[in-house]
């Protein structure tokens, strides 16, 4: 996960797509990771999701409920700054 939110910084890119299995989907629901679902189940290598998520709106939720997934997954804001979320927020 934290490749993804470094290369979603690096392209300038404001949301992120993927087609993911439900054991997956499950997993990461777990660790206060959660997307939302685009679309109907699909087969594709096996069952798949469609799911997107707003990457700020994903990183502010997991700070909420989940810190310590936070921290790790942005180097504790090295990646991903806490101010560029609070600056989101307030101008929301």
């Amino acid at each position: 996960m934290r490749a993804i939110v470094e290369m979603t910084r690096d392209a300038g890119m404001t949301h992120v797509t993927a087609v993911v299995e439900p054991a997956l989907i499950r997993l990461l629901q777990r660790l206060g990771i959660r997307f939302e679902r685009t679309g109907e189940r699909v087969t594709y290598h096996g069952t798949r999701y469609p799911v997107y998520r707003n990457m700020s709106d994903l990183l502010e939720e997991i700070y909420e409920h989940r810190p310590e997934i936070w921290h790790a997954i942005t180097d504790s804001g090295r990646i991903w700054p806490r101010a560029n979320l609070e600056k989101r927020v307030l101008s929301a």
